[in-house]
């Protein structure tokens, strides 16, 4: 029986060789120096009102956390659907793989990639911030320490949703191609989900909690002083209720559909 750390580590390595998706990550890293470096950026409507934004500013610029949602489920579902669409799944199963310890360890995976483009975007946005100041020699101030990393958290478990959301897709699709439409047809309905609430207001209840429109609210709230509050912290335990639910309904589909019916749907 293969232990998890084996299967994890396997999971690393499949990523590491997986050129697209590291290309892909230079998109948000891209989008969050591009408005680091901004000359204007701490004279932005929002740094006016909140200058203690400074160094955290790109998770108030929607344009910036798009580009981080977007790369991170499409990444996550090429990820995740590779061994189906490589029908190197069969060769997995049929050597005594525990299924719950490989679904988790392709989870996991998700998760570190998250970490790693989530945290190399933060990093290279405060850096260009600091070049850009001490080029300017005009410096903003601090997000107060509690505020700074709440915001992070929550931001980071949304973005880990995707890669829960994707996991439970891949298994449901099976084909990678297949798939990354239906990850992209997510992504519209989390997009629309707000012109939604005018027609059914209730929706708003639900919605609220969508992670991509987290995102987005973020700035009302981290802009305001509030990511502390149990407003804001919620949307972090809503993230963590969708990481549950999707990778309880994506794991009971892989453990229905056995070896044979994986070939056959293929």
């Amino acid at each position: 029986m293969y232990r998890m750390n084996t299967l994890f580590s396997a999971e690393l390595y499949k990523l590491k060789r997986m050129k697209i998706v590291w290309i892909a990550a230079l998109v948000p890293l891209l989008t969050g120096a591009s408005l680091a470096l901004q000359k204007g950026y701490l004279q932005m409507p929002l740094l006016l009102g909140r200058p203690s934004l400074n160094y955290i500013g790109l998770l108030c610029y929607i344009p910036g956390v798009r580009s981080l949602a977007i790369v991170l489920i499409l990444a996550a579902v090429y990820m995740a659907s590779l061994d189906f669409e490589e029908r190197t799944i069969q060769n997995i199963l049929s050597k005594g793989v525990d299924r719950r310890f490989y679904y988790c360890s392709r989870l996991l995976a998700q998760f570190f990639y998250a970490a790693l483009v989530f945290g190399g975007t933060m990093l290279l946005f405060l850096l260009c911030r600091l070049y850009r100041q001490q080029e300017q020699g005009v410096f903003g101030s601090l997000t107060p320490v509690g505020e700074f990393f709440a915001a992070l958290l929550v931001s980071y478990l949304q973005l880990c949703a995707y890669g829960s959301i994707s996991n439970m897709l891949s298994i449901f699709m099976k084909k990678q191609s297949t798939s990354m439409i239906a990850a992209f047809v997510w992504l519209v309905a989390e997009l629309v989900s707000p012109i939604l609430e005018v027609l059914f207001p209730r929706m708003g209840d639900v919605t609220w909690f969508v992670p991509l429109i987290v995102l987005e609210n973020g700035a009302s709230y981290i802009g305001r002083g509030m990511a502390v509050s149990f407003t804001y912290l919620r949307c972090g335990l809503s993230a963590l209720v969708i990481i549950f639910l999707t990778s309880a309904v994506g794991y009971w589909k892989f453990c229905c559909t056995d070896q044979t019916m994986i070939e056959e749907e293929e």
